[in-house]
């Protein structure tokens, strides 16, 4: 005989363990939300059996007392949203449904506002790279050449790298990865310069620039940091949305910005970007040919001038050098061609035999 297993919030957390450690702290950040918003509003922090049993108004006015009770806290209105979405499953989880069409009709979200995404120029990733700790230093030109999202390299372990190749190789897994799909990138030769001498202290499962185990945690305490630095150095403005116009996401947007000139579809390759049309063509290549192809725009991603101006000076002379090898080729050609045009003209006037 089956028996009914009452579904509470300890049934639900097990039920997404399966899920990424972030997603998994975000339904614990808002579960623990929820019942602090509770035991405000009712001094009980469990009322999902009462609304069970109460009218439908009743349980679409306690929702809207839950979107403005966190708008009052300050909540951003995106942050808003997504919070009643993890609240909508957890609440389905527990036996109440509620349907979409329902939620446009009776719920009001806060409006979001959408500012214009402020680009990232080469003189502000100088001056914030110039003046960050070490630490922070490599960390900010790994993200800037990689196009890795924060809470990627939050996670990121040096068994997670190739330091064969000529440039650093990620091997970004699925399980630290946006969307689960696992991929690789590259650091610059920048970056991986000042990298290699961080990594002979570190052990394999050791975090390389992640200060908690808890992603979500080390990924918060990241943009507080950074946000620190912005203030000091006068490059830290808020936006009408109540972002900040630099933030970590600012480095993977230069990445993007910088790669996507190059080509569109190879920026969504490596960052991971949800866009299917893509992939085939960029999955079947090796590993050393999507390198050859980083290669290419990497003079790009390098934030350092002197490095740039290196980095320009060893292109212009490889180029140099592919072009003479082209002027050779054709030199050869065009004297093996010769010597065929006269060996045909002596023959036909019976200056030499067939």
């Amino acid at each position: 005989m089956l028996i009914k297993k009452q579904r509470s919030r300890q049934t639900f957390e097990e039920k997404i363990t399966h899920k990424a450690k972030g997603t998994q702290e975000s339904y614990k950040t808002l579960l623990n939300k929820w019942e602090e918003f509770c035991l405000d509003k009712f001094q009980n922090k469990e009322i999902i059996s009462e609304l069970k049993l109460v009218e439908e108004d009743t349980l679409w006015d306690t929702l809207q007392e839950w979107i403005n009770w966190n708008n009052r806290k300050g909540q951003m209105p995106q942050v808003n949203k997504f919070r009643f979405s993890l609240l909508k499953k957890y609440l389905h989880h527990r036996g109440i449904k509620i349907l979409k069409e329902d939620i446009e009709e009776n719920l009001d979200f806060p409006t979001v506002i959408e500012d214009e995404p402020y680009p990232l120029s080469l003189a502000e990733a100088q001056t914030i790279i110039a003046n960050a700790p070490y630490k922070k230093k490599v960390m900010y030109l790994c993200m800037i050449s990689s196009g890795m999202r924060i809470g990627e390299t939050c996670q990121l372990k040096p068994k997670h790298l190739d330091l064969d190749k000529n440039r650093i190789m990620v091997k970004i897994p699925a399980s630290i990865a946006k969307y689960n799909r696992s991929r690789k990138t590259f650091f610059s030769t920048e970056a991986s310069k000042v990298l290699r001498p961080m990594l002979k202290n570190l052990d394999d499962d050791d975090l390389i620039f992640g200060t908690h185990d808890n992603p979500k945690y080390a990924e918060t305490n990241e943009m507080q940091q950074l946000k620190r630095l912005l203030v000091k150095i006068g490059l830290y403005e808020k936006q009408e949305n109540g972002h900040g116009k630099i933030t970590s996401h600012s480095f993977r947007a230069y990445f993007i910005t910088k790669v996507s000139r190059f080509d569109r579809d190879l920026a969504h390759f490596l960052t991971g970007q949800k866009n299917k049309m893509y992939l085939p063509r960029y999955d079947r290549l090796t590993d050393d040919e999507k390198l050859a192809l980083y290669l290419k725009i990497e003079g790009d991603l390098l934030v350092d001038d002197s490095v740039k101006q290196k980095a320009e000076l060893s292109k212009e002379r490889m180029e140099k050098l592919e072009l003479q090898k082209e002027l050779d080729k054709q030199r050869r050609v065009d004297k093996k061609t010769t010597q065929k045009m006269v060996l045909n003209i002596l023959r036909k006037q019976g200056i030499i035999e067939n």
